[in-house]
C-alpha cells in the first residue's frame, strides 16, 4: 500500500488546562474505568489483556529474592488503535503514591573455606617460636644432665664416707680395749648397755680442759684469782703442772652431756711396769697418786652405764668455799658416788714440788678417799645406792662451820661478788698452814671463833676481804701478829692489809688481792694431806 494511503496516527492534542489534573489534587474520576466495574465502557470493548498468575505467597521468602522474582506490578492498559479513542492514562502524579521499600543492606559474602591442598608460604614467627622452644628444651636437658651428674657425685662421696667413716660417725662397735670391762660390767649387773659408748683420745692440754669441765663444771677457773690472792695457787689455769696432775688423777673421764668417754692420749700411750702392771710416774705426782687407766675407764663406763639406764648422780647445792672447787656437801656426795661404783683409796703421797692449786688438788684427793669412811661413819640402813638422795649425815660429813662474823666496809670502788659467808676453821687453816708453821696454825685455829669471807673486784683485779672474831682484844692482837707474818711471805703485788676493826677491838680485818699469774709464790701440797688426815680422824 502506498505510504500516503497508510493510516496516520492522530496527532495528540493537549487538553485544556482546566482539564489537566492538579498536583496533590484528586483527578477527575468521571469517564475513568472503575476497578472491577462490570459495566463496559464501550459496547464493543477490546478484549482484556491476560493477567499474570500471581505467585503464591511464601512467608520466608525475601522480597529481594532474585531467583524467584515477584509478579510484575500492574501496568497501564494497552493503548487503543489510533482510530479509536484512547483510554485515559493515569497521571504521573499517581505513581509517586506507590509504596516504596527501604534500602536493603548488602548480604555478607558466603565464607570461603581454606583449601588444605593449597600451598602456603612459611610463617616466620612460627619458625622463630619453634627455634626458641628447641633452644629452651636443650638448655633444660643440659641442666637436668648436670644436676643428675652432681647428684651422682655427691651420693658417691656420701656413700664412700659412710662406708669408711661410719666407725667414727656412727660407732656400732665397742672400742677393743673396752670390751673386757664392758663384758664384766654387763655380767655383774645382769644387763647390757643400751648402745656403745664412743671413746675420744685427746692431747694433754685439751684432755685436761675436758676432764676439769666434766668433773668440776665450766666455771671452776673463776675462783683462780681469789686462790692466788690467798696464796693457794700460782700461775695460770692452764699451767703444765695442772695438766700433768689432772692426767695423773683421771686419765679417762665420762662426759654425761656429750655421752663420750674422753681419754688422755699421753696416758694411753704411757709404758707400764711389767712387774706391777702400773703406769709410769707422771710429772708432778708420784705413782701412788696416779689412777690406773683400767680404774679410770671402769669408773667412766659405770657412770655411762647408769646414765643410759636413767640413773643420774646426786646433785647437791651449797656455797663453795676455798678448800675445794665445790662445796663440802658436793665433795662428800661425789666421794660416796665414787665409792659405790669402784670403791675408795688411801691417802696418796703427793710430791712436795707439785705446784698446783691447793683447792683443786684437795678435791681430787678427797673424792677418791672420803667415800667409804663417810658411809661407815653415817652407818645407814639400808646402805645407800648410786643415784640416791643422800641424807644429811652423808652430805654434812665434811662440814666444819664457823659463825658468821661482822664484815667491815669494803674499800672504795669495790664490787662485791656474792654475799659474805663463813668458811670455817678447816679452810682458814689451809690458808695459814701454806705459809706458817704448824704450831702457829693450830694457835690461830683456837683463837678464832667466827669468820666472814667476801670476794670482790676492784680496778679489774680480784680481791678478798675477811673478818676474824676473837673473844678479847688481846686475842685479836695475837691474830694480827700471826697474820702479819703470813703477809710478809706474800708477793708485793698482793698488797695484803691486816688491822683491828675500829668498831670492835676483838675483830681483825683482812684484805688481800690477786698478785697476777706472773707473780712468783709457792704452794705446799703437804698441807692438803695434813688436812685430809685430820678430817679422816674426825670421821673416826
Amino acid at each position: 500500500m502506498p505510504a500516503d494511503q497508510l493510516p496516520r496516527r492522530r496527532t495528540p492534542t493537549a487538553p485544556p488546562a482546566d482539564e489537566l489534573p492538579q498536583r496533590r489534587s484528586p483527578a477527575p474520576v468521571e469517564g475513568l474505568p472503575r476497578r472491577r466495574d462490570d459495566d463496559p465502557i464501550d459496547p464493543t470493548p477490546a478484549a482484556p489483556a491476560a493477567r499474570a498468575t500471581p505467585a503464591p505467597s511464601t512467608p520466608d521468602r525475601s522480597v529481594f529474592d532474585t531467583t524467584n522474582p515477584a509478579p510484575a506490578l500492574p501496568r497501564n492498559p494497552q493503548r487503543a488503535p489510533i482510530d479509536e479513542p484512547a483510554a485515559p492514562v493515569l497521571p504521573a502524579a499517581t505513581t509517586a503514591a506507590l509504596p516504596t521499600l527501604p534500602a536493603s543492606n548488602p548480604a555478607a559474602p558466603p565464607p570461603v573455606a581454606d583449601n588444605p591442598a593449597t600451598p602456603k608460604g612459611p610463617d616466620v614467627s612460627a619458625v622463630r617460636s619453634f627455634e626458641l622452644k628447641q633452644q629452651r628444651e636443650k638448655r633444660k636437658s643440659r641442666l637436668f644432665g648436670f644436676t643428675f651428674l652432681a647428684f651422682v657425685v655427691v651420693a658417691g662421696v656420701v656413700a664412700v664416707g659412710l662406708l669408711f667413716g661410719r666407725d667414727w660417725l656412727f660407732p656400732t662397735q665397742w672400742n677393743e680395749e673396752l670390751i673386757p670391762l664392758v663384758d664384766e660390767i654387763q655380767l655383774e649387773n645382769e644387763a647390757e648397755f643400751a648402745e656403745p659408748v664412743p671413746v675420744e683420745d685427746l692431747s694433754g692440754g685439751d684432755y685436761a680442759a675436758k676432764a676439769l669441765e666434766a668433773t668440776f663444771g665450766d666455771d671452776w677457773a673463776a675462783a683462780f684469782p681469789q686462790w692466788r690472792a690467798l696464796g693457794l695457787a700460782s700461775g695460770s689455769v692452764d699451767a703444765p703442772t695442772i695438766v700433768d696432775t689432772v692426767v695423773a688423777w683421771r686419765p679417762a673421764v665420762y662426759d654425761a652431756d656429750a655421752g663420750v668417754i674422753y681419754r688422755s692420749g699421753a696416758a694411753a700411750a704411757a709404758p707400764t711396769d711389767e712387774a706391777t702392771n702400773d703406769e709410769a710416774t707422771t710429772d708432778g705426782a708420784s705413782a701412788d697418786t696416779t689412777t690406773s687407766m683400767d680404774d679410770a675407764l671402769r669408773l667412766a663406763l659405770l657412770q655411762a652405764f647408769d646414765d643410759q639406764r636413767g640413773i643420774d648422780p646426786t646433785e647437791v647445792d651449797g656455797a663453795s668455799g676455798i678448800i675445794g672447787v665445790s662445796s663440802p656437801q658436793a665433795v662428800a656426795a661425789a666421794a660416796v658416788d665414787r665409792a659405790l661404783l669402784i670403791g675408795s683409796t688411801d691417802v696418796p703421797d703427793v710430791a712436795s714440788d707439785a705446784q698446783i692449786a691447793l683447792p683443786l688438788l684437795y678435791e681430787m684427793i678427797a673424792v677418791d678417799v672420803f667415800g667409804e669412811p663417810i658411809i661407815e661413819a653415817a652407818d645407814l640402813d639400808p646402805a645407800p645406792q648410786y643415784g640416791d638422795d643422800y641424807p644429811d649425815a652423808v652430805l654434812d660429813a665434811l662440814v666444819d662451820d664457823h659463825e658468821l662474823a661482822t664484815l667491815g666496809p669494803l674499800p672504795d670502788g669495790a664490787e662485791p661478788i656474792g654475799e659474805p659467808t663463813a668458811l670455817g676453821p678447816d679452810a682458814w687453816q689451809l690458808v695459814w698452814q701454806n705459809r706458817l708453821p704448824d704450831p702457829t696454825t693450830v694457835r690461830l685455829r683456837s683463837l678464832i671463833g667466827a669468820d666472814a669471807y667476801q670476794p670482790f673486784v676492784q680496778g679489774g683485779k680480784g680481791c678478798v676481804a675477811a673478818a676474824f672474831q676473837t673473844e678479847a682484844d688481846i686475842n685479836a692482837g695475837e691474830v694480827v701478829t700471826a697474820l702479819t707474818a703470813w703477809a710478809t711471805a706474800a708477793p708485793l703485788e698482793a698488797s695484803p692489809s691486816i688491822s683491828i676493826s675500829p668498831a670492835d677491838p676483838a675483830r681483825v680485818e683482812f684484805v688481800t688481792c690477786d698478785p697476777g699469774a706472773t707473780a712468783e709464790q709457792s704452794v705446799d701440797p703437804a698441807t692438803i694431806t695434813s688436812l685430809i688426815e685430820r678430817q679422816l680422824a674426825a670421821l673416826g
